[in-house]
């Protein structure tokens, strides 16, 4: 099974029955995540990162973060996460203030609010890193629309995250994406693949307009195209041996 098989496989699983909601955001099940990946692909592999025998980066600055990768058949995706509080502030080694403001409903106005953020602690550190796993896994598919805003998976003719200016949509899920489309791009040129020179072919693949990250203006279309960059980085590894 290619690489590209398996985020086709994975990316149809409808995921709602298992999802939390939290502050309006929607967190999908570690535990089951986990299941459904390696029921699937058992010989599948996750590793968290580790740094100088901590499982965390830590700059006094920017605060922690977590780092994992997951290969599955042979291909590996890797993921980061910071450690925020429910607030999502940066959470670092003492507690710190900070400000924001908030609409007060009864007054009809906004009031500025101060409230602490609590130094880390290693319960805070596993939950990002289950977290991040779980983001992780949906690189490969699992639960990818979620990330994208939308309550259904994909379907092959169904045109996904179009803003209503025709740009890409400004959040986090984008820029994964368009990360892991351009780690791809990287990963073919490694292998001895002009992208651009087989522009007209690509683009008939994938059923895309262009290959310019900054031209996209869909996400779907981001899924589209990486999904062919995968499919080709499979078909070389296999004629590589």
């Amino acid at each position: 099974m290619t690489a590209n098989s398996v985020f086709s496989e994975l990316r149809e699983i409808n995921v709602n029955e298992h999802v939390e909601k939290k502050n309006e955001l929607s967190y999908l099940s570690w535990a089951w995540a986990f299941d459904e990946l390696f029921k699937r692909y058992p010989s599948a592999k996750y590793e968290v990162k580790w740094f100088d025998g901590k499982p965390y980066l830590y700059d006094p600055i920017a605060g922690y973060m977590v780092f994992t990768s997951i290969t599955v058949k042979g291909q590996t995706k890797e993921m980061w996460l910071p450690v925020i509080n429910y607030d999502y502030m940066a959470m670092k080694d003492k507690p710190y203030q900070y400000s924001f403001r908030k609409w007060n409903k009864s007054l009809k106005k906004y009031e500025y609010i101060t409230k602490t953020c609590e130094a880390v602690n290693m319960f805070e550190i596993n939950k990002t890193i289950m977290r991040c796993l779980v983001k992780n896994i949906g690189m490969f598919g699992l639960g990818l629309y979620l990330f994208a805003g939308e309550d259904e998976p994909y379907s092959d003719d169904e045109d996904h995250m179009v803003s209503k200016d025709n740009q890409l949509p400004d959040d986090e899920t984008t820029m994964q994406l368009l990360s892991l489309v351009a780690q791809n791009r990287t990963r073919l040129t490694e292998l001895g693949i002009d992208v651009m020179e087989m522009n007209a072919q690509i683009l008939e693949k994938a059923k895309v307009k262009t290959q310019d990250l900054g031209c996209i203006t869909s996400t779907r279309d981001l899924v589209k195209l990486n999904r062919v960059y995968c499919e080709m980085i499979a078909e070389k590894e296999k004629q590589n041996g």
